[in-house]
C-alpha cells in the first residue's frame, strides 16, 4: 500500500511538473511573439525621433545663421540712421567718375574689374573712353 501512494505521489508530482512546464512553454511563446512586436515599435519609434532630433539640428543651424544676417541687417539700420553712407556699394563708373581718377587709378580699376591691361601712357581722354567702354560692357 504504500508503495501505491508512493507511486501515486509521484505521478503527482511529475504531472504537475509537466504542465507546469507546458503552461511556462505557452506564455514564452504568446508573449515572445508579441514581445518582438513591441520590440519593433520602439526601435521604429527611436528611428523617428532620431530623425526629427536631425532635422530641429538642421533648422536651428538656419535660425542661426539666419540671426547673423538680422544682426548684421540691424547694424546697417544703425548707420542709416547715424546718417553714415551705405557701404559695400560700388560706385557707377560714370565717364565723369573714371576722369576723376589717376591715369594709374584707371588702369588698376580696368584691372580689378576687366582684367585688360590698358596702357597708362595714352592721353587721359582716350584712357577714360576704352575703360568707360570696357567696364559697361560686361
Amino acid at each position: 500500500m504504500e508503495a501505491v501512494v508512493i507511486i501515486l505521489i509521484i505521478a503527482i508530482v511529475v504531472s504537475t511538473i509537466i504542465s507546469v512546464l507546458s503552461i511556462k512553454n505557452e506564455f514564452s511563446v504568446d508573449y515572445s511573439e508579441k514581445i518582438e512586436d513591441i520590440k519593433d515599435e520602439v526601435e521604429g519609434v527611436l528611428e523617428e525621433a532620431k530623425r526629427r532630433v536631425g532635422r530641429v539640428k538642421e533648422e536651428l543651424e538656419d535660425v542661426k545663421e539666419a540671426g547673423k544676417d538680422v544682426i548684421e541687417q540691424s547694424k546697417d539700420i544703425v548707420e542709416a540712421v547715424k546718417g553714415d553712407k551705405r557701404k559695400g556699394r560700388k560706385k557707377k563708373a560714370t565717364k565723369s567718375y573714371l576722369n576723376s581718377l589717376k591715369k594709374s587709378d584707371i588702369c588698376k580699376k580696368v584691372k580689378e574689374e576687366c582684367d585688360v591691361e590698358l596702357d597708362s601712357k595714352m592721353k587721359k581722354s582716350t584712357l577714360v573712353n576704352k575703360a568707360y567702354t570696357l567696364i559697361n560692357k560686361k
